[in-house]
């Protein structure tokens, strides 16, 4: 189970990552893009799934000692969003992972406890 929630998140990663590339490729003579890295130091892997009109953006990444964390990009500002039930272990698929942003800021998603086991989540902000 956990095993396919890392492959899951490897392949979705691999796939937006061709997507993107193909949009980009299409469009390069329809527009100009500018980047922005979204990362922090010490940041291993970074894997975006969501972003609303606001410009938010949530994902998930690893950090430097291989625990897997939620993240959202706000107003310019990186930062952790982890479901308090998730366990970070090294090398282990426990985590938090954020699918989905919907205009009001609400991210929906899937964290994994100690017990091993998957839950679905919603976070709101206060």
């Amino acid at each position: 189970m956990l095993g396919g929630i890392r492959r899951s998140l490897i392949l979705f990663f691999i796939i937006g990552l061709l997507a993107v590339t193909v949009a980009a490729h299409a469009a390069a003579n329809a527009a100009t893009y500018t980047f922005k890295r979204l990362d922090e130091p010490g940041i291993s892997v970074t894997a975006p799934t969501a972003i609303n009109a606001s410009g938010q953006v949530v994902g998930s990444y690893v950090d430097a000692n291989g625990n897997i964390h939620g993240f959202l990009y706000s107003g310019g500002k990186f930062g952790m969003l982890d479901n308090p039930n998730a366990v970070e272990t090294y090398g282990s698929e426990h985590g938090t992972y954020p699918a989905d942003i919907n205009a009001n800021g609400q991210v929906v998603g899937t964290y994994v406890a100690a017990d091993g086991v998957a839950h679905g989540f919603i976070a709101t902000p206060i």
